[in-house]
């Protein structure tokens, strides 16, 4: 789904003040024994990670994760 990392990080970002992701692109294919890696390598398919901080309070977390999910299902039923 074209444009998919930015429509889905804009519609986190809309619900919470001041916050900004941080996004960091890899830089490195290899090794291909990281399955993001290997099933680009293989398949051409794009992956998103999305890691969290081990400091991160536990509220933010659970609030982000469950914002992060109902953005993601509605860029997928807007687009299918």
């Amino acid at each position: 789904m074209e444009g998919f990392t930015t429509k889905w990080l804009n519609g986190v970002k809309s619900q919470f003040i001041n916050y900004e992701p941080n996004v960091r692109p890899a830089d490195s294919l290899e090794p291909t024994l990281v399955s993001r890696n290997y099933f680009f390598i293989e398949f051409g398919a794009d992956a998103r990670v999305y890691e969290v901080g081990d400091n991160t309070p536990r509220d933010f977390l659970k609030n982000k994760g469950r914002v992060s999910a109902e953005q993601l299902m509605k860029i997928v039923l807007e687009e299918y």
